[in-house]
Formats: C-alpha cells, structure tokens, sequence
C-alpha cells in the first residue's frame, strides 16, 4: 500500500525536517527570474529551511504588468499556424533564487539599465552579485545588429559607447556563461480559404483577417507554454545566424581575461531555453 501522508512527520527531530524540506528543493536549471517558489510559502518552518538555499536576488524594481510574450502567425500555401515567444508574465516572479543551480537572464529590463550606464546593484542584491554561478544572454544582446543614424562623409565618428557587457566582470562567483535564443512554440492550425489569403494579403497595419478566430487557438497554446523555463545547453554547430559567431563570443571572453588577470572567466556555451515541462 502506498502512503500519501505522513501524520509523525511534526515529531521528527527539527534537524531531520529541515533535510527533508531541503529535499524538495529543485536542482534544475531554472531561467531566473522564476515564477514563485511554492515551496516557500507551505509553513513557516519550511519557509525558514529553504531559506538557507533560496537567498535574495532581485531588488523591487518598477516593472511592466504586461505579459513578456508574443504571437506571430503565419500562412502558406495549404498550412497555417500560430506561434508563441517569450519568457512567460513579468509579474508577479520570486525574489529568490538558488546561487548554484539557477540561471540569470540579464533580460531586457536590466540589459536596457546596463546600457544606460546604471549599477547593477539597482536591480540586484550585492550578496546575489557575489555569489550567482551562472547567467544568460540573449543572442540578440550579445552581438545585435548594427545599426545607426546616417555619418556624413568626413564627419567625425560619434564616441564609443560602453560595452554592456563589460558587467559581467561585476560577477564575483560566475562559472557559466549562456548565450540563447529565447523559447517558442507552435501549433498547427486550420489554413484560410482562398478568399481569406486574398483579405490577408491586403490586410493593413499588420492585423490578422479574422483574428477572433485566432483567439481560441491562442488560449491553447498559451495553456501549453509553461511559465518557468529551464536552460538546456547545446551544441553551437546547431545554431545558424548571419549575426553571430560562437567563436567570437568565447574569444572576447579570453580577451577579457587577459585584460584582467584577477577576473575568473566563465566557461562560454550555447543553450536553448524551453518552457518548463513540469510546469
């Protein structure tokens, strides 16, 4: 027979629960930051255990309340289908996170800081700074595209802005670092007739044709796309883009280092994010 409770549980010794509270702790690569830690939130003393491992991360920062995803359809001869990308809400996320297992995604909002010259103690706990052993940049912010206004011939060139990425230097702990494409998923839908592909063709301002038909389907692959994600590394020769070059990126590293002898350089990779399969 297999017991689905455990009524001695509150009379084992206080050492004993708190290693099985530890016990639940998941070791997986989860993208930070990560939706709440339901765990923290059974009872008072298993609040108090985890948060031995669980320790401060993100500081309370004004964010969007809006969704970080969006949808993108598409139409061919005979197919269709409707396809979802981000990360998942940007509110409400934990504040918490596992140094040793979790992923930082220095996304966007962050990123953008970065750019604008702010420390990265506005949006991160000094002890999370000291102590996080892996991160995660997008490819698009690794090597974006380059772009600028028009220069004039003879002009001089503008002044050279900072590289973001110098804040990996901030790091005191890194280990990893993840260059990724962010997750997707796609659903398979009913194709349009031909009069409907005429109207999509024609339709103005970037609107779907019908979109209240989209809706429900939308729903469905919502439902699908898991709020937490996991950080699965692979292999770069599977990833082709016009834009990027692994091998530039672990070069830029070795640079840095020789640069400052003191800085431990993180081990470069290549990963995929996925939406988390068990949810």
């Amino acid at each position: 027979m297999q017991l689905t409770t455990f009524p001695l549980f509150p009379n084992l010794p206080t050492e004993l629960r708190d290693k099985i509270w530890l016990h639940t702790i998941d070791q997986r690569s989860h993208v930070l930051p990560r939706p709440p830690i339901t765990e923290l939130a059974v009872c008072h003393e298993a609040r108090k255990a985890l948060l031995t491992v669980y320790r401060p991360c993100f500081r309370p920062v004004p964010r969007s309340r809006k969704d970080d995803i969006e949808f993108s359809v598409g139409t061919g001869l005979g197919s269709r289908w409707v396809e979802i990308q981000g990360m998942g809400k940007r509110s409400p996320r934990s504040p918490y996170a596992n140094y040793d297992t979790d992923v930082l995604h220095l996304c966007w909002a962050i990123w953008y800081g970065i750019k604008q010259g702010e420390p990265l103690h506005k949006f991160l706990f000094p002890e999370a700074i000291e102590n996080i052993h892996h991160v995660l940049i997008s490819l698009h912010a690794w090597a974006p595209r380059r772009r600028g206004p028009i220069r004039l011939a003879g002009a001089p060139p503008p002044p050279p802005k900072p590289d973001p990425r110098l804040v990996l230097t901030c790091f005191g702990a890194l280990k990893t670092l993840s260059l990724a494409t962010g997750p997707t998923l796609r659903l398979r839908i009913a194709p349009l007739d031909d009069l409907l592909m005429h109207n999509q063709r024609e339709a103005r301002m970037g609107r779907e044709p019908e979109d209240g038909v989209l809706k429900r389907d939308k729903a469905a692959l919502r439902s699908r796309f898991a709020e937490g994600k996991i950080l699965i590394p692979a292999q770069p020769a599977n990833f082709a883009n016009p834009y990027f070059k692994f091998e530039h990126a672990k070069q830029w590293i070795d640079r840095l280092a020789e640069e400052l002898p003191g800085w431990g350089a993180p081990v470069v990779q290549y990963a995929t994010i996925i939406p988390d399969p068990q949810g």
